[in-house]
């Protein structure tokens, strides 16, 4: 069946018929200032008539035209399977370098082991650096963006990201890359390496020649040991300092501290108790205390009560019961200046620190008469309470101190000064 089809001059207006002859004739029903017809049956053949119109395609007057008539394109060469070709000349072909395998397409490789296999440096961009394997850049010179990975030679950088130069003209970048054994991170010309890990596994912040497992410095300032210690440095800051909890203060530390020199507190020291150490020859309270044992638990003691020795426990200490006592031996400290421990027995946690001299509060009686500043004191028969020593004749070795207050009747706490005879 014959496939035709009408063409109009775009701008005479003529009507052109294109008729692809299958079989039989091709007879236009209507009047064609041209008719173009192509028989597949001489295959180089090519009809093209023109009449006034009314043209049958079975008329004998037909202008055939062979290949011979037209300019044929030659295009020669080789290639290689599996190579995408390339015009290697105005109508030749050669292979390109990219070549494809199954689903893997592959650029200087003929074995690509991906979708996209890349031998060589890849440079996505303008050439700034042209010693990269990747080198990704936005624009000429140094103060451009580009990312630069694996350059070549064995102190160069394997990453580079570049950023905009500063108004002094630096760029600045972040670097990562190999310098005789170490591996440095460095921010960017005009500054100094930011990151170094040695070849020893030593970690250096601004220095790339860490010499302990962390140092910190051009000069490693600051540094830590391989077992975590500090062996040499200082911690600088314009804030808190927190070990262990979230500072309160300029340096504050949840736990114990530990020195082994001298601690310089030119501010003084203030205590949990709210005692406080102002100078190097100021106390905290008014007394010296020892750290003692004491009969029983702790819980069962309170600070002004007084102490004598347990005779039955020898090193351990009880309230005392009876009057004048002479096995007294100090009071139960509230706010003890200084405490001193004997180091011959073990520490136990029912231990209280026992005031043996210097200004505290003891409890007191009047039982044996009110009490007036001046008063010797001595062991009442109430336990843990002292009172006016009034007969002489057994107050040897039973002083516990000299009264800094009075009391009139009854019970009551007042300042004793620890003196005892």
């Amino acid at each position: 069946m014959p496939t035709s089809t009408t063409i109009t001059d775009s701008t005479s207006g003529a009507s052109i018929l294109w008729c692809y002859i299958a079989s039989g004739t091709c007879t236009p029903a209507t009047a064609y200032t041209a008719a173009i017809y192509l028989d597949p049956a001489s295959a180089e053949t090519i009809c093209a008539n023109a009449t006034a119109s009314g043209y049958s395609a079975s008329s004998t007057v037909c202008n055939t035209y062979t290949n011979s008539g037209f300019q044929t394109a030659q295009v020669t060469g080789s290639g290689t399977t599996g190579t995408v070709p390339v015009f290697t000349g105005t109508s030749t072909v050669g292979n390109s370098p990219i070549t494809v395998s199954g689903s893997n397409v592959g650029i200087g490789t003929t074995a690509p082991l991906s979708p996209l296999s890349v031998s060589g440096q890849v440079v996505i961009g303008n050439p700034y650096r042209g010693d990269a394997s990747l080198h990704i850049t936005a624009a000429y010179g140094c103060c451009g963006r580009y990312t630069q990975m694996d350059a070549n030679g064995p102190s160069q950088n394997i990453l580079n990201l570049m950023g905009s130069s500063d108004s002094n003209g630096n760029a600045h970048y972040f670097a990562w890359g190999v310098n005789a054994g170490s591996w440095t991170i460095n921010p960017g010309e005009g500054f100094g390496p930011a990151f170094t890990i040695n070849g020893s596994g030593n970690v250096g912040i601004g220095t790339t020649s860490p010499i302990s497992l962390l140092s910190v410095g051009a000069s490693s300032q600051f540094q830590v040991n391989s077992s975590g210690a500090v062996t040499s440095g200082s911690i600088i800051s314009s804030g808190p300092v927190g070990i262990g909890v979230s500072p309160q203060y300029t340096l504050d530390v949840a736990g114990q501290i530990h020195a082994s020199q001298v601690i310089y507190a030119s501010g003084g020291i203030t205590f949990p108790d709210g005692s406080s150490l102002n100078s190097a020859n100021t106390l905290c309270g008014g007394d010296y205390a020892e750290s003692v044992d004491v009969t029983g638990k702790r819980a069962q003691y309170e600070p002004g009560d007084v102490l004598v020795l347990d005779t039955g426990n020898p090193g351990k200490f009880l309230k005392s019961t009876e009057p004048y006592s002479t096995v007294v031996a100090g009071i139960y400290s509230t706010k003890p200046g200084a405490i001193g421990r004997r180091q011959s027995t073990p520490k136990s946690p029912d231990e209280v620190p026992m005031a043996m001299v210097g200004i505290v509060p003891v409890k007191a009686t009047a039982e044996n008469g009110p009490i007036r500043v001046g008063d010797l004191l001595v062991s009442s028969s109430t336990p843990g309470l002292a009172m006016k020593g009034a007969d002489r004749s057994r107050m040897l070795g039973a002083v516990i101190g000299k009264a800094m207050g009075s009391l009139d009747s009854g019970t009551g706490v007042i300042e004793i000064l620890v003196t005892l005879q």
